[in-house]
């Protein structure tokens, strides 16, 4: 009897610890990789006519009718972050990846449900 009460309590102590380092892995944030979303980017709706610039590498500019700057962009299990500062820890923006369509994804930014649209720039003839 002994023996089956220890052998419980071992499983009750490995099966808590398995969940609280998963836990800490969804919190973790990485770089998210641009190459699959690379280009620019419309925000709707938005009253300063905003669109993202996806590059590659990573990197992102946000851009509005008067300004120009760089966000940084972070993953987490479920989405994509925009940041302003690297160190900051407040994002202005968050995407779900189970949203992500072809040339539109639905997300929060600046604390309101929005769209990015993908701009496609046409092509001048059949040949490009």
């Amino acid at each position: 009897m002994r023996n089956k009460i220890y052998f419980l309590i071992m499983i009750i102590i490995v099966v808590i610890s398995c969940s609280k380092e998963k836990k800490k892995e969804e919190g973790f944030l990485k770089k998210f990789d641009t190459r699959e979303i690379q280009g620019l980017w419309r925000i709707v709706p938005s009253t300063q006519n905003e669109t993202i610039l996806f590059e590659p590498d990573s990197e992102a500019k946000l851009k509005t009718d008067s300004t120009e700057f760089k966000v940084y962009l972070m993953k987490d299990s479920s989405g994509m972050r925009i940041l302003t500062n690297k160190e900051d820890e407040n994002s202005i923006g968050y995407f779900l990846f189970s949203e992500k369509k072809d040339d539109i994804w639905m997300g929060i930014y600046r604390d309101e449900l929005v769209r990015i649209e993908r701009i496609r720039e046409k092509k001048k003839s059949v040949l490009q």
